[in-house]
């Protein structure tokens, strides 16, 4: 009975050298110069004498050749952090505004006071944005690019409430429009009767008022 050695097939001397490469470590060598010389015809034949030669060479100077790497992209940089704004830097844009306005500052400050606490990122449940709580679509009449932006904000709604105190002739016409709307003071001009939530509001400016007064 033929010997197991005897029914496997002749291992061909470029399998030879490759197991002999790879159980060397240098299987990277090995593949990229069979990948540089070999061609469908001469996978066929064994390797011949200059392909040795260059192996043997590669090996006896001890160089790997360079594998090409795809570029790494670079990192995005992270987005820079924005310092919070100070209660008291809100409180000199609000003064610095009213002035530009022709404002008194105490009214201005008061509804920012109400409407937001002073807080530049405050958003209400309808939309209202930033110190002044200005809406979207009010923001963009007013040329307020971003309400998100403090300085942007406190001067479009300051505009805003200097612009329907002089419409309407008081303040307290004008704390109903800016807090219900326009539409809102015209019905209650009509009819006498005070829109929802609007008793609520007058009496909220009023408590904020007095307490900046007591500060100042």
């Amino acid at each position: 009975m033929p010997s197991s050695h005897s029914l496997r097939e002749p291992v061909s001397p470029c399998v030879r050298a490759y197991e002999k490469l790879r159980a060397a470590g240098r299987l990277v060598v090995f593949t990229t110069l069979m990948l540089t010389h070999a061609t469908p015809a001469a996978l066929e034949q064994p390797p011949s004498r200059s392909f040795r030669a260059e192996v043997q060479a590669v090996f006896a100077e001890n160089k790997t050749p360079k594998i090409i790497r795809p570029e790494r992209k670079k990192p995005i940089p992270k987005t820079k952090v924005v310092e919070p704004i100070s209660e008291s830097a809100i409180i000199k844009m609000i003064f610095k505004a009213s002035k530009k306005e022709d404002i008194n500052p105490c009214l201005a400050l008061t509804v920012a006071k109400i409407e937001s606490g002073f807080d530049p990122n405050a958003k209400s449940g309808k939309g209202a944005i930033g110190v002044m709580q200005l809406m979207p679509d009010k923001a963009e009449e007013l040329g307020v690019e971003n309400p998100r932006d403090a300085k942007q904000n406190i001067e479009g709604g300051v505009q805003h409430l200097a612009d329907l105190v002089e419409k309407y002739g008081s303040r307290k016409n004008a704390l109903i429009a800016y807090n219900c709307g326009e539409g809102a003071l015209q019905k209650y001009l009509r009819t006498n009767k005070l829109p929802k939530g609007a008793a609520d509001y007058l009496k909220r400016f009023q408590i904020a008022k007095a307490e900046l007064e007591s500060k100042s």
